[in-house]
């Protein structure tokens, strides 16, 4: 019998059990394997479409719950 039941890293559960609406892309960076200045890079350059992000002079957060929903793992 095959196991359909969801398996997610602890990268993902962590998130999923976060309280904070916002995250860091040093909290993204390990679940989508880039490194976090490759996306504040990209959000920067309006070339992040993973999830919406705010910048705030030279920082970046991005919305937790939009980037869960983005892959998959929460509805």
């Amino acid at each position: 019998m095959i196991d359909l039941t969801p398996h997610y890293t602890d990268e993902v559960l962590s998130l999923i059990h976060m309280n904070s609406e916002m995250i860091t892309a040093k909290e993204i960076a390990p679940i989508v394997k880039m490194h976090p200045s490759v996306i504040i890079a990209k959000a920067k350059a309006g070339e992040w479409n993973v999830c919406r992000y705010v910048i705030s002079g030279t920082r970046v957060k991005f919305f937790r719950i939009d980037f869960l929903k983005a892959g998959g793992w929460i509805q």
